[in-house]
């Protein structure tokens, strides 16, 4: 049996093979200040974001969790925030210097196949976002709220006003009025 290369297959709980195809997206972007950044996120299913030549954010569905990557957050507040009916993944901080162009790998991917979503966001450390309140309940059956921060897409180059419209972005969860990572 023939697959596309780095195609990964599973055992489902009928034992009916799954399969997720990761979709790789390659290139360059530009920070518009020097300064520490993390990406932020989540995914349904996969969403792993490389940048220096390491992993700093491996946002997937938890039940994929450490199967593609051994990345883990170290952030004490990782998948404690709500993001779009998910949970926010938390990355590493990394120095970006502006005006100096970085390579950047995102890898996408939908398992067993269906409806894929995902969210990537983008920390400056020092910034000051605006905070919105957040309740869940704790795996422990406690109910823990707070506050966190609204943050803004990645992006590499504004969106037209046409597909904003259509990324059904909820105000209280997330931003489109961040900077713009072009690479030059």
């Amino acid at each position: 049996m023939s697959r596309p290369r780095g195609t990964r297959f599973d055992r489902g709980r009928n034992g009916a093979i799954q399969c997720a195809v990761p979709t790789p997206i390659k290139g360059f972007f530009t920070a518009p200040e020097t300064g520490m950044y993390r990406f932020c996120g989540f995914a349904d299913d996969l969403l792993i974001v490389r940048v220096k030549k390491r992993i700093v954010l491996d946002a997937s569905y938890p039940v994929w969790e450490g199967k593609f990557t051994k990345w883990h957050s170290q952030d004490q507040n990782n998948r404690k925030y709500p993001l779009s009916g998910m949970s926010m993944v938390i990355g590493d901080w990394i120095k970006l210097k502006k005006g100096q162009s970085e390579k950047i790998g995102i890898l996408l991917g939908e398992s067993p196949g269906g409806v894929f979503s995902c969210r990537l966001l983008i920390e400056k450390k020092g910034t000051t976002y605006k905070q919105v309140p957040y309740t869940y309940k704790a795996k422990n059956g406690e109910i823990v709220s707070g506050k966190r921060p609204i943050l803004p897409i990645f992006k590499t180059k504004e969106i037209p006003s046409s597909i904003i419209k259509k990324l059904k972005i909820n105000p209280k969860e997330i931003t489109i009025m961040g900077s713009t990572f072009g690479s030059d």
